[in-house]
């Protein structure tokens, strides 16, 4: 339970939201070793309670989570009905002195606090008030993002979204690296739906990126954003992710045929200037309209430093793509050993593990080798 509370309230930094009543819970009377070796902080815990530990090690000894961390304390009056329906503790004098201490420390810290709100809806009211502020704070309503980042967020969000249990090769890997580096035709990504085409693509983009900070990647991923499907859409930000990047000045006109040729004359400006990677994942996810999944907006002569990495299931793109003689790199099923990392380090998320023999009756389903059955 430990690492699992842990995690979460690191997963959720900065924020937090903190509510004692007249309870201290469940205290800990051993920490097993394991966990002393991945927290060592916690040596100091002993003999206090899971909620403590949450409090203090998490929010109260951590500076960074100052004005985004609330606690509430309910009024003890509204708690002598739960009093009665509930367990006793097991040191009652001992547990009631360290929820003080606690409630104490609380009160003496930088970090906004409510005390005797006495019914859930008053919390709730408490709550929303509290959190209103803080995001009109964080992020005023006058001052609303950029329409490109904007959309860079919400894409920057779906790789992140596909980054974090990844089982890769690295025969993968190199072939897009290769790609990247190289010159020639574009690189489209194929496998059946499942296969992980999207969570290759963004974990490859974030390693290459990190390696190479100073490169232009621009990444698309169909389905990540209410208009990413759209072509003039993805044309468009494409476009003004150029100017924006290599001070350039190029039109985004609204009319179809403009806006193909706009896009043609700003991926050559650009590859005059710099190496541009173009990562467009799912191209059989967009619209059909304008002949976008003809792939017609997307110019077939492309500058040598123009690099394009895509992916798509079977249909009229990938059709397109063999009329056009681009090479593919086709995505294979999980090896037995992959299939038992895979779900080693989906379950390890939530501290959780399976007895050998129940990973060997997963692992022997005869879909398994599928990432997204798995």
């Amino acid at each position: 339970v430990l690492p699992i509370c842990l995690d979460e309230i690191r997963r959720c930094r900065p924020y937090f939201i903190g509510l004692l009543g007249d309870r201290y819970g469940w205290i800990l009377d051993n920490i097993e070793p394991a966990m002393l070796a991945r927290e060592p902080c916690l040596a100091n815990y002993r003999g206090h309670s899971l909620t403590e530990i949450e409090m203090v090690s998490g929010v109260l000894d951590n500076p960074a989570m100052a004005d985004h961390a609330f606690f509430y304390f309910r009024d003890p009056s509204a708690s002598a009905a739960l009093r009665a329906e509930l367990p006793p503790e097991s040191s009652p004098r001992d547990a009631c002195a360290k929820l003080n201490a606690l409630k104490n420390r609380i009160r003496k810290s930088r970090f906004p606090l409510r005390e005797s709100f006495r019914s859930a809806q008053e919390l709730g009211e408490f709550i929303l008030a509290d959190f209103t502020r803080l995001i009109d704070r964080l992020f005023p309503p006058d001052k609303s993002p950029d329409p490109l980042d904007r959309e860079a967020a919400m894409h920057e969000a779906f790789a992140s979204n596909r980054a974090h249990v990844y089982i890769g090769r690295d025969d993968y890997y190199d072939r897009l690296d290769s790609q990247a580096r190289g010159d020639g035709l574009p690189l489209v990504v194929v496998g059946t739906s499942g296969l992980g085409k999207s969570a290759l693509l963004a974990n490859w983009m974030m390693r290459y990126r990190a390696a190479h900070p100073d490169e232009f990647v621009f990444m698309h991923f169909l389905g990540a954003s209410p208009a990413s499907a759209d072509w003039t859409a993805l044309a468009r930000r494409l476009i003004g992710e150029l100017n924006r990047r290599f001070r350039m000045t190029v039109q985004i006109p609204d009319g179809p045929e403009a806006l193909r040729k706009s896009l043609a004359d700003a991926l050559c400006m650009a590859g005059a200037m710099h190496r541009v990677i173009i990562v467009l994942d799912g191209l059989n996810q967009l619209d059909d309209r304008d002949q976008a999944l003809d792939l017609v907006w997307l110019p077939c002569d492309l500058p040598p430093r123009v690099r394009i990495i895509a992916s798509t299931l079977p249909g009229r793109p990938l059709d397109e793509i063999g009329k056009r003689s681009w090479p593919t790199l086709e995505l294979a099923s999980l090896r037995l050993d992959e299939r038992e990392r895979l779900i080693a380090d989906y379950l390890a998320q939530y501290a959780k593990t399976l007895a050998r023999s129940q990973v060997a009756m997963v692992t022997a389903a005869p879909m398994a080798g599928n990432p997204l059955f798995l």
